[in-house]
């Protein structure tokens, strides 16, 4: 590879890097309700090996490439900043499912271009529902989505094995948006064929994410 070579991809990825960290700031205002009272996790994490970022329905493994230190993403006011340096971080490596576990579950290899292409268009469809926002059906066999523009009732008394898994789209977006800025054309969803209340994996080259179905508690 020549110098030129070079230089271009060093350009690309800073652009990429500044895009992500964007896309970061983006999923963590979605959550901004839920995410005001836990300031601890409005950052980046940075370890040797990766970056990682989680809120409570999202959990991203990134290239530490990405960030040569913690980065504060303190976008809500109310809050007093938090030095990351500080802060006692949490294990996001247990919330991963082992290998063994994968080996048992729906493996669904996609385009990263094409899949987000498709889920804009589904989104464009899809009922704002009060509490949850967009929500869409991801089918734990095939991986096909669906909008799900049922009333909230409807989707709590029709839940089970074969109704799939319900996440927020733009969540989904938002991941898939990251993995593209890192070049990775082509991604795998891991499914719990066995109960709708476990996350999605996504696995690309460059990132590993996990994203939570939405829940009830009756």
């Amino acid at each position: 590879m020549n110098a030129t070579a070079v230089l271009e991809q060093q350009v690309v990825g800073v652009k990429a890097k500044e895009k992500v960290l964007k896309l970061i700031t983006k999923q963590l205002k979605q959550q901004k309700k839920e995410m005001l009272c836990r300031p601890g996790l409005h950052q980046v994490h940075h370890y040797e090996d990766k970056s990682v970022y989680t809120d409570l329905r999202v959990c991203l493994h990134l290239p530490a490439s990405l960030t040569d230190k913690h980065i504060s993403l303190n976008i809500f006011t109310r809050n007093k900043p938090v030095d990351p340096e500080t802060v006692s971080y949490p294990d996001t490596d247990r919330l991963f499912y082992k290998e063994k576990q994968l080996k048992e579950m729906t493996k669904v290899e996609f385009d990263v271009s094409e899949t987000l292409k498709e889920l804009k268009e589904l989104k464009k469809v899809t009922v704002e529902q009060p509490k949850l926002g967009k929500v869409i059906r991801v089918n734990q066999q095939t991986g096909a989505f669906t909008h799900c523009n049922e009333p909230e009732q409807d989707i709590k008394d029709r839940r089970s094995k074969d109704y799939g898994i319900l996440v927020q789209v733009d969540f989904l977006i938002n991941v898939l948006s990251i993995v593209k800025e890192f070049g990775d054309k082509q991604a795998t969803f891991y499914l719990n064929q066995e109960t709708p209340y476990r996350p999605i994996a996504i696995y690309s080259d460059n990132v590993k994410s996990m994203v939570a179905p939405i829940r009830y508690n009756n």
